[in-house]
């Protein structure tokens, strides 16, 4: 007997992983572009079809999860930004009262 073949992650797989409900995961697969496996007959139709016959490939979702990866950006660019809302406000903030972000004993 050959390689066992991975496992297709269903819908409910992905919401699992995903911590939300299918729902939820569906609607992010058809706004993201997320790549999936048509089981169904004959070719795919997203306005008469649903995830029930859609399956992904672990790899693809990994991968998706991998581009999408973001992170904050660096505080000094959030205080320039109140810093300058601040000369067209009519009471100045004080950028050094703007929290920094870390916690001092």
């Amino acid at each position: 007997m050959g390689p066992s073949p991975a496992k297709l992650l269903t819908i409910a797989d992905l919401a699992e992983r995903w911590g939300c409900n299918e729902r939820f995961a569906w609607e992010r697969v058809k706004e993201r572009g997320i790549r999936f496996v048509w089981l169904g007959k004959g070719s795919y139709d997203a306005s008469k079809h649903g995830p029930k016959m859609v399956r992904f490939r672990l790899q693809a979702i990994e991968e998706w999860e991998l581009s999408e990866e973001k992170h904050h950006e660096a505080v000094e660019p959030i205080r320039e930004v109140l810093t300058h809302a601040s000369t067209r406000a009519s009471r100045k903030i004080n950028p050094d009262l703007i929290w920094d972000g870390v916690v001092r004993s």
